[in-house]
């Protein structure tokens, strides 16, 4: 269980960058808030099914993990994409927002920065 488990969570982060590579970030808090979510309903879910710690219980425990892992496993793989999504796509004609720089500003522009070439010459 624990090498299936480790082969999906190495896919499910490589396609978060995968599809949308703008919103890496967010999708991963996003997936983490989740993540979190489960861990703490694990516990829940022990002790509805462990009450004197034989071997059946966490017998029957171990298979519900199981089946929620490979039934989500299941899912990602038919149904998850590698393509950028729509709405991750920036097309040329807005304005784009995560640019810093004004129109009149770039990084090479060194009038911009106020900075004048060394000519080697002291002043």
């Amino acid at each position: 269980m624990a090498c299936g488990f480790g082969v999906s969570i190495n896919g499910f982060y490589a396609s978060l960058l995968s599809i949308a590579p703008s919103y890496t970030g967010v999708l991963s808090s996003i997936h983490m808030v989740l993540g979190f979510l489960g861990m703490l309903a694990t516990p829940q879910l022990v002790s509805v099914f462990r009450v004197y710690g034989t071997l059946e219980e966490w017998r029957t425990i171990f298979y519900i993990i199981a089946s929620c892992v490979l039934v989500t496993g299941i899912f990602f793989c038919i149904f998850a994409e590698a393509e950028v999504q729509p709405w991750a796509k920036f097309d040329g004609s807005e304005k784009n927002s995560h640019n810093l720089l004004n129109e009149k500003e770039s990084f090479n522009d060194l009038e911009s920065w106020n900075v004048k070439e060394k000519t080697g010459v002291p002043s």
